[in-house]
């Protein structure tokens, strides 16, 4: 049920993409959040961490870190 849920939520996002002449890309949202933004190092944390110190001294919260990321990788 909740994979059909995603799908539809895609479907809606690739027509409204269409309509207003934006490109939508898929990002596969695996270690998004665990993944600094700045230096790429993979910190496994939980999904209840919601600030974490990376490495190189760079703190950031956990779910603009993953917009970063998501951002990059589409």
């Amino acid at each position: 049920m909740v994979d059909a849920a995603w799908y539809q939520f895609r479907q809606w996002l690739d027509y409204f993409g269409t309509v207003f002449g934006v490109v939508t890309v898929a990002v596969p949202p695996q270690y998004t959040f665990q993944t600094c933004s700045c230096c790429g190092h993979l910190v496994k944390t939980s999904l209840s961490t919601r600030t974490h110190l990376y490495q190189y001294g760079t703190v950031l919260d956990t779910g603009p870190n993953a917009a970063i990321n998501i951002v990059e990788l589409g």
